[in-house]
C-alpha cells in the first residue's frame, strides 16, 4: 500500500531587505524611463541616472553593472507591457465582431491599443522606438539577441493576423511578417508626432495614425467598403464598451 504524501509548499514573502531592494529597483527604472522621455537615451548613462536619484555611482551597479544591462531591463519590461496590452485587447474582442469582418477589425483595434499605449505609456513608448530605431547595437551579446527575440515574437503574432485576412480574401497576396514590421514602423512614425500638436491643432497624432492604417490596409488590398465596415464595427464597440480602446 502506496500513501501519496503532499507537502505544502508556502513561499516565504519577502522580507524587508528585499522589500527595499524592488523599490529601489523600481525607482531606478521609473527614473531611466523617464529621462529616456524628455532627453533621449543619449541621456540614459549610469552617471546621470545615479545624479538624478541621488546616488553614488557605485550603489546604482549593484543593480546594473552597465547601460547595456539598464536598457535591456527597460527595453525588455516595455515589451512584455506592450505585448500583454496587445493579447488583452485580441482576447477582449475575440467573439466582438462579426466573422466576415473579424480579421481587419482585429488589425484596427492593434492600431487603437497602440495609439492608447503611446498615450498612456509614453515612456514606455518613446523607449521601444528610440532602441529599435538606433542604428548602433545599445544592448550587446546575449541580451541584445533575447531582446530582439521577444520583438520578433510580438511583430509574428502581429502578422498571424495579417495572414488570417490574406486567407479570408481581405488583403492581397503578400509576406504576412512584412506587412507586420510595416504596420508597426508607419503607425510608430505617425504617433510619434504627438508633439506637434502644441503647435498646430491640426495635426492629431493618433488620427493620423488610424489614418496611417486604413491607407496601409487599402494598399495591401484590402476592399474599401469591406475596411470601411469593419472601422465601423470597431469604432461601435470601442463606444458600447465591448472591445478596442475608446479616442
Amino acid at each position: 500500500m502506496f500513501v501519496n504524501v503532499v507537502h505544502e509548499v508556502t513561499e516565504r514573502p519577502p522580507g524587508p531587505r528585499a522589500r527595499a531592494r524592488q523599490r529601489r529597483l523600481e525607482e531606478i527604472l521609473a527614473a531611466g524611463l523617464e529621462l529616456v522621455r524628455t532627453e533621449g537615451i543619449e541621456a540614459l548613462t549610469t552617471h546621470r541616472l545615479a545624479a538624478e536619484l541621488g546616488l553614488a555611482v557605485g550603489a546604482l551597479y549593484r543593480y546594473f553593472p552597465s547601460k547595456a544591462a539598464l536598457v535591456a531591463a527597460l527595453e525588455g519590461r516595455c515589451l512584455a507591457l506592450l505585448g500583454e496590452r496587445l493579447e488583452a485587447v485580441l482576447l477582449a474582442t475575440a467573439e466582438v465582431y462579426p466573422p466576415e469582418d473579424a480579421a481587419l477589425a482585429r488589425l484596427l483595434v492593434l492600431e487603437r491599443a497602440y495609439g492608447a499605449f503611446a498615450r498612456e505609456r509614453p515612456a514606455e513608448f518613446a523607449l521601444l522606438g528610440q532602441v529599435l530605431a538606433d542604428p548602433r547595437t545599445l544592448v550587446p551579446g546575449a541580451e541584445g539577441a533575447a531582446l530582439m527575440a521577444s520583438t520578433l515574437k510580438l511583430l509574428t503574432r502581429v502578422a498571424g493576423l495579417f495572414a488570417e485576412c490574406e486567407r479570408a480574401g481581405l488583403l492581397g497576396p503578400g509576406d504576412a511578417l512584412e506587412r507586420a514590421v510595416l504596420y508597426w514602423a508607419a503607425l510608430r512614425g505617425a504617433l510619434g508626432l504627438a508633439k506637434l500638436r502644441a503647435h498646430s491643432s491640426a495635426v492629431d497624432a493618433e488620427r493620423l495614425s488610424m489614418e496611417m492604417a486604413r491607407v496601409l490596409l487599402l494598399g495591401m488590398g484590402a476592399p474599401p467598403a469591406r475596411l470601411a465596415r469593419a472601422a465601423s464595427v470597431v469604432r461601435g464597440a470601442a463606444a458600447a464598451g465591448a472591445g478596442g480602446t475608446a479616442r
